[in-house]
């Protein structure tokens, strides 16, 4: 999928169009496919963004989570899976659509009349030098 889009350009990295409102060809990869290279170009385009990513980068971006806080999964869209991938107490499959961060106070006011807690969530780390 390939779509025109204005962005505002304003990184280290010099392009020959100048600074500011410029047109950008966004293209979206299936993330199960080969990864570009990095400083790949061509004959059509000069420069790629974004394409060393990651997925959970994405996916903070995509829904404006920002610092520590809760998140609210939307009932009947995630599933605990039995086969871990890591050590966490809780792990879950969901989908990136089905996670809502509350982004202004009428929202964070919605959801504490849900039953979300107030005070951010309790943070557990391990550290281990060798």
């Amino acid at each position: 999928r390939s779509k025109l889009k204005m962005r505002n350009y304003a990184f280290e990295k010099a392009l020959k169009h100048g600074n500011g409102e410029l047109p950008f060809l966004k293209v979206v990869l299936d993330s199960a496919g080969r990864m570009p290279l990095i400083g790949m170009f061509g004959e059509t385009f000069t420069n790629m963004f974004g394409a060393q990513t990651s997925l959970l980068e994405r996916f903070l971006m995509r829904q404006t989570v920002m610092g520590p806080s809760w998140l609210r999964l939307q009932p009947g869209t995630w599933r605990e899976d039995p086969s871990r991938l890591s050590y966490c107490a809780v792990e879950l499959r969901i989908t990136p659509n089905s996670v809502a961060a509350a982004k202004t106070d009428d929202q964070r006011r919605q959801l504490t009349a849900m039953g979300m807690p107030t005070s951010s969530p309790p943070l557990r780390m391990l550290s281990i030098g060798m």
